[in-house]
């Protein structure tokens, strides 16, 4: 799913975005704290981890259509 990069203003527009990120909001949150964890540091530009973080959703959704 293609999503406008102006529409990607918080995490959780990202979540409400990519609905087959995660079975169960357990996971979302176990994996969006991980992401945050890893990327979230004060000299990082925003713009570069939402591209990341869009990277890792397209490698999930692809990994759910293979299943």
């Amino acid at each position: 799913m293609s999503v406008p990069v102006d529409s990607l203003t918080s995490l959780d527009a990202v979540v409400a975005r990519w609905d087959g990120w995660a079975q169960t909001a357990e996971d979302v949150g176990v994996h969006l704290i991980q992401l945050v964890d890893k990327h979230h540091r004060p000299e990082r530009r925003r713009s570069a981890v939402r591209t990341e973080l869009r990277a890792v959703a397209r490698e999930w959704n692809a990994g759910d259509r293979e299943e």
